[in-house]
């Protein structure tokens, strides 16, 4: 939470419709005296539900997708869809809309014709810096570093006209 409230503008709806899903959660088991579910959660997305939802949230890379907005999509609520979803790909659903961002930014690094302040605009990033950090965080190594098999300097250097 610390980061998502020291850069909001890095936070897409998606994050923050799981966050307030699991803040609603947490307030109504310890302050409005539900009690947990007694059997864990088996159920996955139906392939048709599983490929909307990709769907939807590769169509919403700059995040601007919540959790209802896909439960409703798949005829659930926000909290079951979110369940569901991690329990048919391994994932929640911001980590699958960052690893789908990522995915992008590392096709477009590829091309070679872009910067990363560009990658990081075109694949839904807050800036460079937030696309640097999490491509870092997800591959292991900088986009320099990720592009640094290749022959040619990446980012491009702009000609000047």
């Amino acid at each position: 939470m610390q980061p998502a409230i020291n850069h909001p503008e890095q936070a897409s709806l998606l994050f923050l419709s799981g966050l307030m899903e699991a803040l609603y959660g947490h307030l109504s088991r310890h302050y409005g005296n539900l009690s947990p579910r007694t059997a864990p959660f088996k159920g996955g997305l139906s392939p048709r539900d599983l490929a909307r939802a990709k769907e939807l949230i590769d169509s919403n890379l700059s995040g601007a997708v919540s959790l209802a907005f896909l439960g409703k999509e798949c005829g659930m609520s926000p909290n079951h869809f979110a369940r569901a979803f991690k329990q048919s790909t391994g994932v929640p659903p911001h980590r699958w809309l960052l690893l789908r961002r990522v995915e992008l930014a590392k096709a477009l690094i590829e091309g070679g014709d872009m910067t990363a302040s560009e990658i990081a605009s075109a694949t839904g990033f807050a800036d460079q810096s937030h696309f640097i950090r999490v491509l870092s965080r997800i591959v292991g190594v900088t986009p320099a570093a990720w592009k640094g098999t290749r022959s040619y300097m990446w980012p491009p250097q702009r000609k000047e006209q």
